[in-house]
C-alpha cells in the first residue's frame, strides 16, 4: 500500500511511503476428497487388497492445510471395520486390512464403506464406496443320509432303492461345480456293493450295485459312510449309511 501526506497548509510539500500488510491464510476452505480406481469386485477371504485410491485437494495452501495425513481420514459404514487407508509412497489408498474376514455367506454380499477427510476444521464431502464380493469354494460339502428301510433283503435286487441323500453346501451363485452322483465317495467294508444314483436333477439315491448273500461270513449289515468332494475342500465328517441284510430262511 502507497500512502502519501501533504502539509495542512496547502503547499505543495509532500511525503510518500509504502506500507506492506501480510494476509494469513486461515483454515476456511473445506477439503473435496476425491476416490478414484476403485475396484469392481474382490474376492471374499482375501486381505490386503488395494480397493481404491483417494486423493484430497484443499485451497487453503500453506502448512498445516496442505499436507494430508492419514489419521484425518475418517471410514464409516457397515464394513468399516474390515478397511484401512494407508500411505503408499505418498499415496493415499483404501485397503482391506491383512487381518479382514471378508466371508460372502454374510448377507449383502458387497463391502460398504463411507470416506470423509477433515482437514482439522472442516469436514470434506462424503464419498461412498462400494466393492462386490466374490463367492469362492471355500466351505466343504456337508452329505446327509436318511434310509427308507430299516433293511434290505438279500434276494432285493440291483437298483433298490436304500436311502435318500442330501448336499448341503453355504458355497453359492455358481462357486461351486454342478453337483453329480461321481463326486460322492462310498468308503467302508461293503462301498463296493452300493452306487450313488441321481433320479432326477440334484436329487441323488444310495442304491443296491450288487445282490446281495447273507450267508456271506459277516453280511448282517452294509458297512457304509458317505462323503461329496466338491474337488477344493476336504469333505466334511463322513456320515454313516449302514443298512442291516436280512436273509431268507432256507435260502
Amino acid at each position: 500500500v502507497r500512502v502519501t501526506g501533504y502539509n495542512t497548509d496547502g503547499s505543495a510539500n509532500y511525503a510518500t511511503d509504502t506500507v506492506t500488510v501480510n494476509v494469513a491464510d486461515l483454515n476456511d476452505n473445506v477439503p473435496v476428497l476425491t476416490v478414484s480406481g476403485v475396484i469392481v469386485d474382490v474376492d471374499e477371504n482375501s486381505q490386503g487388497t488395494t480397493l481404491a485410491t483417494l486423493s484430497v485437494a484443499d485451497a487453503d495452501g500453506t502448512p498445516p492445510n496442505a499436507v494430508q495425513a492419514i489419521g484425518n481420514f475418517t471410514v464409516t459404514g457397515a464394513d468399516a471395520a474390515l478397511v484401512e487407508v494407508v500411505d503408499n509412497a505418498g499415496v493415499f489408498e483404501l485397503r482391506l486390512k491383512t487381518d479382514a474376514d471378508l466371508d460372502y455367506e454374510v448377507p449383502n454380499h458387497n463391502l460398504d464403506v463411507n470416506v470423509v477427510y477433515n482437514d482439522g476444521v472442516h469436514n470434506s464431502n462424503s464419498e461412498a464406496v462400494s466393492v462386490t464380493v466374490n463367492d469362492v469354494n471355500d466351505h466343504a460339502p456337508v452329505v446327509g443320509f436318511t434310509a427308507v428301510v430299516a433293511g434290505i433283503n438279500e434276494l432285493a435286487p440291483i437298483g433298490s432303492k436304500i436311502g435318500d441323500i442330501s448336499v448341503n453346501d453355504i458355497d453359492t451363485n455358481g462357486a461351486n461345480p454342478t453337483l453329480v452322483a461321481s463326486n460322492f465317495v462310498i468308503a467302508g467294508a461293503d462301498a463296493s456293493k452300493v452306487q450313488v444314483v441321481e433320479t432326477t436333477p440334484g436329487v441323488f439315491e444310495l442304491q443296491l450295485a450288487e445282490v446281495l448273500d447273507s450267508e456271506t461270513p459277516s453280511l448282517s449289515s452294509l458297512d457304509l459312510t458317505l462323503t461329496y468332494d466338491d474337488g477344493v475342500n476336504t469333505p466334511a465328517t463322513a456320515v454313516d449309511a449302514d443298512v442291516s441284510v436280512s436273509g431268507i430262511e432256507g435260502s
